[in-house]
């Protein structure tokens, strides 16, 4: 079982083999991703082939995660044309003979059978090629001792060592929640605990924070919807509206998709105040909050 959360724009979070890790990452100009993942720290560079994604570790080695897995298929692992064949149509080869030659850039260069058994061409010299196209098949000598790609079991031990992790603060964290990310705990004692260690003269404040910060997006959204038929239909007109800024409607399209713990939170946010709070404050947010649409998925946060 393999889950990915982002957390933060930069805060990752998977889920493997029963084991939270967690991995800052962060964009390089040069198109490399920075990631620390406790006391270690690494840059990798990625490029999406034909084959599947090749993973440059700087200083480390690199590695192929291949798309598709199939030994009995011998593959071209670049571009260029086939100067010929090393082995016969039909004769058997070991795993890591070269059996045909391709030119790029001006060398020749040999590709190796990834298995053992009878090749069978399916170019000819001379022929273009481009990276991950066929060049052979093979009739495997002993397919029960093929690897297979099969699903991980067992625990996942993790080498780089625990380093010093920083928290973000509650405040910080319910408001990467609002704006979309996956919370770390449950939304409402993630506020529960906001509230419960803030003085309660900060509760108006903290409470006007949420709320603006859940209207800005959802009064944006609301009002596209009710001038169109579908959320389809809204979020195209935002896109329309903002063509130089398309960043705001992404932001909008994130927010959305964790609108269930959304809701969470101003519920929990409305209930910790409740009985503290002057409600005379807060009362503007709680009239708009109560002119969303009950449909759309804004629920008991509208009623």
């Amino acid at each position: 079982n393999f889950q990915v959360k982002r957390s933060a724009t930069d805060l990752l979070i998977f889920e493997i083999g029963g084991r939270s890790i967690k991995a800052k990452v962060r964009e390089q100009p040069d198109g490399s991703i920075y990631v620390c993942v406790g006391k270690s720290v690494m840059t990798v560079f990625g490029t999406e082939e034909a084959l599947g994604l090749r993973l440059r570790l700087e200083g480390v080695a690199t590695i192929m995660l291949p798309a598709l897995y199939d030994p009995s298929e011998l593959r071209s692992e670049f571009n260029g044309k086939v100067v010929r064949y090393l082995q016969d149509d039909g004769a058997v080869v070991k795993e890591g003979d070269p059996y045909v030659e391709l030119e790029a850039m001006k060398m020749i260069m040999p590709v190796k059978a990834t298995a053992a058994g009878k090749i069978s061409h399916t170019r000819g010299a001379g022929s273009i090629v481009s990276a991950g196209e066929l060049l052979g098949s093979l009739e495997l000598s002993d397919p029960s001792k093929i690897k297979k790609i099969v699903p991980f079991t067992g625990d996942f031990v993790l080498s780089a060592g625990a380093g010093d992790e920083e928290s973000a603060d509650l405040m910080t964290q319910v408001e990467l929640a609002l704006d979309g990310y996956v919370p770390q705990r449950e939304p409402a004692a993630l506020v529960q605990q906001l509230f419960l260690e803030a003085p309660p003269y900060l509760y108006n404040e903290l409470a006007t924070v949420v709320l603006d910060r859940y209207l800005a997006v959802e009064e944006k959204y609301v009002e596209e919807v009710r001038r169109n038929v579908s959320p389809d239909q809204a979020f195209l007109a935002l896109i329309a509206q903002n063509k130089e800024s398309l960043d705001n409607v992404a932001s909008i399209a994130l927010a959305r998709s964790q609108l269930a713990a959304r809701n969470e939170i101003v519920l929990s946010t409305l209930r910790s105040v409740r009985a503290i709070s002057n409600g005379a404050i807060l009362a503007d947010l709680v009239r708009r909050l109560g002119e969303l649409p009950s449909e759309h998925g804004f629920g008991e946060v509208a009623l």
